[in-house]
């Protein structure tokens, strides 16, 4: 009955919640290495799913991940070990055609969210990344490189990954970072306080392989919205970095209200025609930041007091990065909570979609 045997089952299989409250997982991430996986989180009543210490990692394909909030931190089991999970990674060739969905993911070690594998061969791929809530990875940590704090990495050769109506706060670096050799889709994102680097493209070379030719990265971001803060430099700009770029419709807004620099770097330019995301409609640089501070994150329309308060600090251009959760309230303490569900023997697709208040379901199939 627990969620760890649930992921760890071979059969195709829908995960519901009849039960709601914190999930202490002590340090040991879930994996999930079956495929044909649904974990519907919007299904738990109030206060919803919210996972601890540890976070999920995808190693196969056809799943989807809704309404969770995932919050690791910096509390390893081994005091002497090393600790830096990720909030959700889909990892490896076997990692494809994943969705994340309408998840809260803050105070990661490495990354919140991160879709990787091999350098070289075949990798994760066909991936897509919508109405998130991605902040506070932690910076002064215990990641053994030192400062990190990350919002999303998309790694090398990593391929058709849309990053979709995401909310990303109070990340030093990676609001996404997509490397080299990798293609994806950036739509409709509003990012807040980035520190290092909002939307970072491609790599002059591979870290690992030394005077190896980088391949580009190939980028198309449409509709886009960067609001620095306080711990954002003065040079920051939309995109930077190197690699082929198509770009529309977006929008940095600095403090004093005059427009900021939208991209820094050496860049091709290419089509939007070779990257595209059937079935998401495109918004303005104004209704996106509208449509994703009212709907990013797990169960919008009851928001945890942590979502809440990140969702707040966009909205009065307030926050900082931080370097453990101990800063902003500790790991949360609430109440768990119980109701009856009864599962439909088919149309659970529109019955999962019915459990959600009509103006926050998807108004277009991802």
């Amino acid at each position: 009955g627990s969620l760890r045997a649930a992921l760890a089952a071979r059969s195709p299989r829908l995960v519901i919640f009849d039960v709601g409250g914190v999930i202490d997982l002590k340090g040991e991430d879930l994996e999930i290495r079956s495929p044909h996986l649904t974990v519907a989180g919007e299904t738990a009543p109030a206060p919803g799913i919210t996972i601890i210490r540890g976070g999920i990692r995808v190693h196969s394909h056809d799943v989807e991940l809704t309404h969770l909030r995932i919050r690791p931190g910096d509390e390893r089991p081994n005091p002497d070990g090393i600790w830096m999970p990720d909030g959700i990674s889909v990892e490896g060739p076997a990692g494809h055609h994943v969705r994340v969905g309408h998840c809260s993911l803050t105070w990661a070690v490495d990354e919140n969210l991160s879709a990787t594998g091999p350098e070289t061969g075949p990798t994760s791929h066909d991936i897509l990344f919508h109405d998130n809530l991605i902040a506070e990875g932690l910076r002064a940590s215990t990641h053994p490189k030192g400062r990190h704090s990350m919002g999303v990495l998309i790694h090398d050769h990593v391929s058709r990954v849309v990053l979709a109506r995401n909310l990303f706060v109070h990340n030093d670096g990676r609001n996404p970072r997509i490397k080299q050799g990798a293609s994806g889709l950036v739509i409709n994102n509003v990012i807040h306080n980035p520190g290092a680097g909002a939307i970072v493209v491609g790599s002059s070379q591979s870290a690992r392989h030394p005077g190896t030719a980088a391949e580009p990265a190939n980028v198309v971001a449409i509709g886009n919205v960067l609001t620095p803060g306080p711990d954002s430099p003065a040079t920051l700009a939309l995109v930077k970095g190197s690699g082929h770029l198509h770009l529309d419709g977006n929008l940095h807004l600095r403090g004093d209200g005059a427009r900021g620099r939208i991209e820094v770097g050496s860049f091709v330019r290419m089509s939007d025609a070779g990257i595209t995301a059937p079935g998401f409609l495109r918004l303005s640089a104004k209704a996106t930041h509208e449509y994703v501070l009212r709907r990013a994150g797990a169960q919008p329309w009851q928001r945890d007091a942590i979502d809440q308060r990140i969702v707040d600090s966009v909205a009065t251009r307030s926050g900082r990065i931080i370097d453990s959760q101990e800063q902003v309230g500790g790991y949360p303490v609430i109440a768990s909570s119980q109701r009856s569900l009864e599962v439909p023997p088919r149309g659970r697709r529109e019955w999962l979609a019915s459990l959600v208040p009509e103006k926050y379901r998807q108004t277009v199939q991802p």
